[in-house]
C-alpha cells in the first residue's frame, strides 16, 4: 500500500487557494493520503490571547475577539461550501462557541489559567478546522476525519506533553491504519493529542511538524511534505527580508541547529525522528504552483547556510539576537569587524560561535541595528 503523508499549515488552509492545493493532492486515487492539518491562521495565538484576557477580568474583549474568530472562520465557509451542508456546519460550529464562551466565562470567575484548561481551550482552534475540511470533503466518500486524540497519546505534561511512541503506535495500527486501507484518505490534526485519563493535551506551539513526522514514522513512510505559505526554508525570513534565496537542501543536524535557533518550520524534536527513520522533510508552497521546494535529507553534499533573527530573548541587556547557522566564520567575523566596527566599539553588538564553528550568534540591544545588520549580512552567507 503506498501512502502519502502531508502537513498542511494553518496558513495554507486559511485561502481558498491552499484548500484547492489540499483538495488536488487528495485526487489521485492510486495513493493512500493521511494529511496533518493545523488550526487556520492565528486562531491559536488568539485563542491563547483570549483565554487570558479573561483571566485578566476583561471577559467582553475575549469574547468580542472569539467571536471575530469564529465570524472569519464563518466567511471562509460560506466561499468554499454549499447548501444544506453549510447549515450542518454552522449548527456543529454554534455547539462549539458554546463550549468556547463557557471556558471563558469559567476562567473569568477563578482568575485563573491551569494548563489544562489552557490545553482543552487551544484545541478548540485545530477543533474550528476539522470542522471546515469535515464539511469542504462531505461529498467525497473516499475521505475520513480522525480526530488526533484518538491516536496521538501523551503523559500529562499539559502544554508541553511528551508522546508516548508505543501506545501511538498501537493505536496507529488498530484506529488509523484499517479507515486508510477502506478509504482513501484520512485527515486528523497536528498540536493536540489525550494522556490516559482522556485530557486533551497539546505538545507546544508549532508542533504540529511534530504530530507529521510521528505518524509518519509510524507508518514506515519515506518522506513526509509540509505545506506552508512559502516556497520551502530561506537563507532568512522572506517576509521580514527582501534579499534572501531559497535552500534547496539541508542536513538533518543543519535543521537541528535552525530548529533550535528559532526556525519556526521546523519543530526541534521531528529532525531527531526523521534522522532516526531517514525520513525525507519536503516543505512546498501551498499557495502557488511554485516548484521550487527545500529538502531536508541524509543524502544532501551541499548544505544550506542559514540567518535567523529572534526578537525578545529575554537575556539581559540583550533583546535581539541574530544566528548564522554553517558559516564561513572566519569570512563572516571579519565582514562584521571591518563593516560594522561601530556597533562593537558602543557595545551594541557582541557575537559568540559554537557547535563546531557551525553557529555563529550576534547580539544586538535593539531591533533597528539588529534588522540593518542582518540586510547586509544575508548578501555574505
Amino acid at each position: 500500500m503506498k501512502i502519502s503523508i502531508h502537513k498542511f499549515g494553518g496558513s495554507v488552509l486559511n485561502t481558498a487557494q491552499g484548500l484547492q492545493c489540499l483538495k488536488g493532492i487528495l485526487s489521485d486515487d492510486s495513493v493512500k493520503n493521511v494529511v496533518i492539518i493545523s488550526a487556520l491562521g492565528k486562531t491559536s495565538s488568539n485563542l491563547k490571547n483570549a483565554i487570558f484576557q479573561s483571566e485578566n477580568g476583561g471577559i467582553s474583549e475575549a469574547k468580542k475577539n472569539v467571536n471575530f474568530l469564529l465570524s472569519e472562520h464563518k466567511i471562509l465557509a460560506k466561499s468554499i461550501i454549499n447548501e444544506p451542508i453549510l447549515s450542518k456546519y454552522e449548527y456543529e460550529i454554534e455547539i462549539l462557541s458554546k463550549n468556547i464562551y463557557k471556558i471563558l466565562e469559567s476562567v473569568a470567575i477563578t482568575r485563573e489559567v491551569s494548563g489544562r484548561t489552557l490545553d482543552r481551550f487551544l484545541a478548540f482552534g485545530e477543533e474550528l478546522a476539522a470542522i471546515l475540511i469535515k464539511y469542504y470533503f462531505a461529498d467525497n466518500k473516499s475521505v475520513h476525519f480522525l480526530d488526533a486524540r484518538e491516536i496521538i497519546a501523551t503523559n500529562s505534561d499539559f502544554t508541553e506533553a511528551k508522546i508516548d511512541k508505543d501506545l501511538t503506535r498501537i493505536n496507529i495500527d488498530n484506529k488509523l491504519v484499517p479507515i486508510l486501507c477502506s478509504c482513501g484518505t484520512v485527515i486528523t490534526q497536528g498540536f493536540i493529542a489525550s494522556d490516559n485519563n482522556g485530557n486533551t493535551t497539546t505538545m507546544g506551539f508549532e508542533s504540529s511538524n511534530l504530530t507529521a513526522t510521528v505518524i509518519a514514522d509510524c507508518l514506515d513512510a519515506h518522506e513526509l511534505t509540509l505545506w506552508s505559505d512559502i516556497d520551502g526554508i530561506y537563507t532568512a525570513d522572506p517576509k521580514i527580508f527582501s534579499n534572501t534565496s531559497l535552500v534547496p537542501y539541508l542536513s538533518y543536524d543543519t535543521a537541528q541547529l535552525a530548529g533550535n535557533s528559532g526556525l519556526k518550520l521546523i519543530y526541534p524534536a521531528m529532525i531527531d525522528i526523521a534522522k532516526l527513520k531517514n525520513i525525507k522533510l519536503i516543505f512546498r508552497n501551498g499557495l502557488t504552483s511554485s516548484e521550487k521546494f527545500s529538502v531536508i535529507s541524509s543524502d544532501n553534499i551541499n548544505d544550506g547556510k542559514l540567518l535567523i533573527l529572534n526578537t525578545n530573548i529575554r537575556m539581559e541587556g540583550w533583546d535581539n539576537e541574530v544566528i548564522i547557522i554553517n558559516s564561513q566564520k572566519s569570512r563572516i567575523i571579519q565582514f562584521i569587524l571591518d563593516k560594522f566596527p561601530e556597533l562593537l566599539d558602543s557595545g551594541i553588538m557582541a557575537f559568540e560561535s559554537g557547535f563546531n564553528n557551525k553557529l555563529l550568534k550576534i547580539y544586538f540591544r535593539d531591533e533597528q541595528s539588529a534588522l540593518k545588520f542582518s540586510e547586509e549580512i544575508i548578501g555574505q552567507l
